[in-house]
């Protein structure tokens, strides 16, 4: 839902890594091609941002926490700027896709207006099996929809979008995948390719949770009021349509190595926290431990709070994606492997370390902001915020943030690494391509909604173009 676009930088490594026509400059115009900004000031910017476009992005910050939060980034040296503009390294408050109050979807913003077109046909309750394809053709599509297989045949070609998990594990599937692991289910191998390698994600941590001395706040029991749903209903403003409880976003650079212009760190800055809600969605979302969350958030409920969420941004670790079995509705094999190299953990420590200095600006002062302390059960030993602690908390407590993408990396068809090439075809099966988060090579320096939007609009040119 946030509209964030990620570092120039991201775009022009793409290109560097062989993604011939990503660079910044080949992908700032897809941007811009879908997007109807409603805040002025950027809208005008017309180097970076447009109008009219299907695709509506709106200022979302509804609590004065917004103000007080952005005003501790200033005090702490950060820059107030359009993050998705010019330069990323600064803070703003957030923009998302939301149109008069609602989610502005992908599927209202493209799909709904498009649904009268002859050449649309859209079917639910449709679970694709496999891509069929012969010699190294893909030539139908096999689903089971309304319960009753069907093969589904194809003139021109098959654009895969089952997302960075979906697509990856449907290509295995169809015998598209590395060899060995196919082999050991018995799946024939079409295309011997690194599919399912190269999984990426951002991790974040909620360590920085600041209880606050205001009643301005998102908790359950003052976003559920009659006043505030009629609000909503009658207006489309109000707290409902806040954007998950951030209100703002900060971009960081805090290793010295990381090079000029580039973001090592973002921050989530939520007008809330997670001990806010009496029926424990974070605790079930996120699989904490009933224990866990009850000593560490417990005492919390229906408080005023700010979780300063430092995410890291450009993961050194990769994972993987395998097959259970060979049966279609058999969840893959996912093995994120967070963490896995210590430079993560070191650079989301600094991250922790830079968002500890919000506690002293005179902002976060002002209404007496102080942090959780709560010892985490597991990291009893080591001395309270300690690097040792920091680090100790963060690999019991980092949490990925739903941006996996890398599983099915576009690059040079030459390039053993590679999946896709920069037309985002299948390398060495015809008449298939992937257009999703997966064929990024590298994860971008931010929230992935709008990089995926800005792909599916350069794919949709590269298939008209007949490249």
């Amino acid at each position: 839902m946030l509209y964030v676009r990620g570092n120039k930088a991201d775009y022009n490594d793409w290109e560097r890594m062989g993604c011939d026509g990503w660079g910044y400059k080949d992908v700032l115009p897809y941007f811009k091609k879908s997007e109807d900004n409603q805040n002025q000031e950027f809208a005008s910017n017309m180097g970076h941002h447009s109008k009219n476009g299907p695709l509506t992005v709106s200022d979302i910050s509804v609590t004065s926490l917004a103000d007080t939060m952005m005003k501790a980034f200033q005090q702490l040296g950060y820059r107030i700027l359009d993050v998705n503009g010019k330069n990323q390294l600064g803070v703003m408050k957030v923009q998302a896709t939301i149109r008069k109050g609602q989610r502005w979807s992908t599927a209202k913003a493209f799909l709904r207006p498009a649904m009268s077109r002859k050449n649309l046909h859209v079917a639910t309750k449709a679970h694709v099996q496999k891509i069929l394809i012969e010699g190294k053709k893909a030539k139908s599509v096999k689903v089971i929809h309304n319960g009753k297989p069907k093969i589904i045949k194809v003139k021109k070609e098959i654009v895969l979008s089952a997302g960075t998990v979906g697509s990856a594990q449907l290509l295995m599937l169809s015998g598209v995948g590395p060899r060995e692991h196919l082999k050991q289910l018995k799946i024939p191998v079409i295309a011997d390719l690194p599919v399912g390698n190269n999984l990426q994600d951002h991790l974040c941590t909620d360590m920085l949770t600041f209880l606050v001395n205001t009643s301005d706040c998102l908790t359950q029991k003052n976003s559920e009021t009659l006043a505030v749903l009629m609000q909503f209903f009658l207006f489309g403003t109000g707290v409902s349509i806040s954007a998950g409880g951030i209100e703002s976003i900060a971009f960081s650079k805090v290793n010295p190595d990381t090079s000029e212009g580039l973001s090592d760190i973002q921050f989530h800055n939520f007008a809330t926290h997670f001990g806010t809600n009496d029926e424990r969605l974070v605790e079930k979302n996120l699989n904490i431990k009933e224990n866990v969350f009850s000593h560490m958030y417990g005492h919390l409920l229906d408080t005023c709070g700010v979780l300063i969420a430092p995410t890291l941004l450009r993961p050194k670790s990769t994972g993987t994606i395998r097959l259970k079995s060979t049966d279609p509705k058999d969840h893959p094999l996912i093995d994120p492997q967070y963490l896995s190299q210590p430079q993560d953990v070191e650079t989301l420590l600094k991250g922790v370390k830079e968002g500890l200095k919000l506690l002293e600006t005179p902002s976060m002062k002002s209404v007496s902001a102080r942090l959780n302390d709560r010892v985490l059960p597991g990291c009893e030993m080591h001395t309270f915020l300690s690097d040792d602690y920091i680090r100790c908390y963060i690999q019991h407590m980092a949490i990925g943030i739903y941006h996996p993408v890398g599983t099915c990396k576009m690059g040079k068809a030459s390039d053993k690494t590679s999946v896709v090439d920069p037309q985002l075809r299948v390398i060495g099966i015809e008449g298939l391509r992937v257009a999703d988060a997966s064929i990024m090579p590298q994860i971008v320096s931010g929230n992935t909604n709008a990089p995926c939007i800005m792909i599916g609009e350069k794919a949709s040119d590269l298939i008209k173009n007949g490249k």
